[in-house]
C-alpha cells in the first residue's frame, strides 16, 4: 500500500481544543452515553470545610465541582475511546494476515482435492 496522492493528516488538537470540544458537548452525546454509566461520587465531601453551608458561594462551589468531574468524567473517556481506536489498525492487520494464511490454506486444501480427483478420474478412465 502507497500513500501517494493521500492529502496530509491534519495536525492534532491542542488540549485547549479537546477541552473546548469536551465543554461544548451535552450530557446525553452518544459519545459519552454509549459506554459505562458512571455515577458521580457526593462532592459536598470533597468540598472545604465551611463550603457547603448552603449560602450561593457553596452552591455555586458545588455546580462547579461537579462540572469538573462531569468534565473530567467525560476526558477520560474520550482517552480510553481513543486508545481504543489507536489499537483497531494493529488489530486489523494481525486479522488480515490471518485470513490471508487461511486463504493459502484453503487455496492448497482444494489443489489437493482436484489432485485427487484428477487422479481418480485417470483411473477410472484406464480401468473401462
Amino acid at each position: 500500500m502507497t500513500h501517494a496522492g493521500l492529502p496530509e493528516r491534519p495536525k492534532p488538537p491542542t488540549g485547549r481544543e479537546m477541552l473546548a470540544d469536551i465543554a461544548g458537548t451535552n450530557d446525553d452525546d452518544v459519545v459519552f452515553t454509549s459506554g459505562q454509566y458512571v455515577e458521580l461520587a457526593d462532592l459536598t465531601t470533597d468540598l472545604p470545610e465551611g463550603t457547603a453551608s448552603g449560602t450561593d458561594d457553596s452552591q455555586t462551589t458545588l455546580l462547579e465541582a461537579e462540572t469538573a468531574q462531569r468534565m473530567y468524567q467525560k476526558a477520560v473517556e474520550l482517552l480510553e475511546r481513543v486508545r481504543t481506536l489507536q489499537e483497531i489498525p494493529s488489530n486489523l492487520q494481525s486479522q488480515y494476515s490471518q485470513l490471508e494464511e487461511l486463504g493459502k490454506e484453503m487455496t492448497k486444501a482444494i489443489n489437493e482435492l482436484k489432485d485427487s480427483s484428477n487422479y481418480f478420474t485417470k483411473n477410472i478412465k484406464k480401468k473401462k
